[in-house]
């Protein structure tokens, strides 16, 4: 059983998804697995190419950008995200968390003593001034 499916995150499709196949061809004809529409989108637009344990995407007759970047072919993991002209996909793993969230700077807990030290002065010129308007101060 494969483990990926590919989820659209924009456009008319978006909340759709789709279980990958061994080969899949996304365009605007009727004979691909994803029929996508726009005028961007051309015929034979991109190709997802899937084995039990990695996803491959070739462009074929258009534009094809992932994680931002234009490729010819790339190798997918999941979280990648996927532009066909209008359309957004992520490619997803159930039970696999993208290899982006896995990093060691992704992993590090943020520090929040910036937050805390800028609440206690605020804190503290607060009481201050109402302290001062009220007579209590000697200055």
């Amino acid at each position: 059983m494969n483990k990926f499916q590919l989820k659209a995150t924009s456009g008319e499709l978006a909340g759709q998804k789709w279980p990958l196949a061994e080969t899949m061809v996304l365009g605007s004809v009727n004979t691909c697995e994803i029929i996508l529409a726009g005028e961007l989108i051309a015929p034979q637009h991109a190709q997802l190419v899937t084995t039990d344990t990695a996803v491959s995407l070739q462009a074929l007759q258009g534009e094809v950008i992932v994680n931002g970047e234009q490729i010819q072919q790339a190798s997918l993991g999941s979280g990648d995200e996927i532009r066909l002209g209008n359309c957004r996909f992520m490619l997803q793993a159930p039970g696999l968390r993208p290899q982006r969230v896995l990093q060691p700077a992704a992993l590090q807990k943020k520090s929040r003593a910036g937050l805390w030290l800028a609440l206690g002065l605020a804190a503290i010129a607060g009481a201050g001034a109402a302290a001062w308007q009220q007579g209590l101060l000697p200055f």
